[in-house]
């Protein structure tokens, strides 16, 4: 993971946030495709899951 460095404007600040979002996303995608690999998590709770952080990603870039 890259470092993240000081933010000196709005600009940049977007930015870290929008790479902190991404890295979350990449994450989470891992973790569910492991978790629903494994058959540990029902698909319809997964996509339950997966709509909620999308709209939290969604409200933070608004």
């Amino acid at each position: 993971m890259s470092e993240i460095q000081d933010p000196k404007s709005v600009q940049d600040l977007t930015g870290v946030v929008q790479t902190l979002l991404q890295q979350m996303q990449d994450k989470f995608q891992t973790m569910s495709d492991q978790i629903i690999g494994r058959n540990i998590l029902p698909f319809y709770n997964f996509n339950a899951i997966f709509h909620h952080f999308n709209a939290l990603k969604d409200r933070l870039l608004e």
